[in-house]
């Protein structure tokens, strides 16, 4: 009977994968960034068909808060995205995960280096395995 502990999967599934914790708080911080545009948007629109003036000036005073909380959203998601394009994935689930990401990165996203250097690290998780 062959031993499983030498198996060269085993390590890769054995623990968590980081990058399952990287692509939920990229969720998280596509949400708070959708979350953050709807408030602009509503903001914006509002301020066109106001019913008074004291609704156009609270829409022109919360204005730049909508826009600075909007731009802290954005802020994160790259952050968030770079997390996940610079988080190696140690399971083969992982692997695919992150292979699944980049494929929908590099259809949205011109910045091809880091799209580039997360394909190296599923690259390199997987030829553990091979």
């Amino acid at each position: 009977m062959p031993d499983s502990s030498k198996h060269p999967m085993r390590h890769l599934e054995a623990e968590p994968d980081p990058i399952f914790a990287a692509l939920s708080l990229l969720r998280h911080a596509q949400g708070a960034h959708s979350e953050g545009l709807r408030n602009l948007d509503q903001a914006l629109l509002a301020s066109r068909h106001p019913a008074t003036k004291a609704m156009i000036a609270w829409d022109l005073y919360r204005l730049p808060d909508l826009e600075a909380d909007e731009a802290m959203a954005a802020s994160a998601l790259l952050e968030a995205e770079k997390a996940v394009l610079n988080t190696p994935p140690t399971t083969l689930a992982g692997s695919i995960a992150a292979l699944i990401f980049l494929q929908d990165y590099l259809k949205a996203e011109p910045d091809i280096p880091l799209a580039a250097q997360g394909v190296a690290h599923v690259t390199a998780a997987l030829s553990t395995i091979a």
